[in-house]
């Protein structure tokens, strides 16, 4: 990752120096550092790269190295069963973690239907509360022509 492709890559997040720090779990000069194209420990721009990737960046190095963010889909009913099954997590425990109901996300794995009724407290989309909580925990959602599920760091 070059200087630039952080500068580029925050800027398309919306993320600042101290968010980005924060996601990559160094200092906020440590990123300042990078962005100015100071040299870094592979380890230390390893990290920053991949909290960047975590917030939905894709580093593109053709004949220009830039940056895009990934077009993210939704989640299947057949995904969040396999993410539940790979984390052996109940559905409990999920609805717990992404603050919706055990109703709303039973019922979501077996119609693909989301009912607001079912909701602990308004979320603007329980469907994405339920991937973050899912992500969060180690799931990679595989959106290519098969969509799927892998743990974090798995060979695809």
């Amino acid at each position: 990752m070059q200087a630039v492709q952080c500068k580029m890559a925050r800027a398309a997040t919306g993320l600042g120096v101290r968010e980005l720090a924060t996601a990559a779990q160094v200092s906020a000069d440590t990123v300042v550092r990078l962005e100015r194209g100071e040299l870094l420990k592979p380890r230390t721009v390893y990290a920053i790269r991949a909290a960047l990737e975590a917030a939905g960046v894709e580093f593109t190095n053709g004949d220009a190295p830039g940056v895009r963010l990934r077009r993210i889909g939704p989640v299947t009913p057949a995904q969040v069963r396999a993410a539940r099954s790979l984390l052996r997590w109940g559905i409990n425990k999920l609805a717990a973690s992404s603050r919706t109901t055990y109703h709303l996300v039973k019922t979501y794995e077996h119609s693909g239907r989301v009912a607001g009724a079912y909701l602990q407290k308004p979320l603007d989309d329980p469907l994405a509360a339920i991937r973050a909580a899912l992500e969060e925990a180690g799931i990679e959602f595989t959106n290519g022509d098969t969509p799927g599920v892998q743990l974090r760091g798995q060979a695809e």
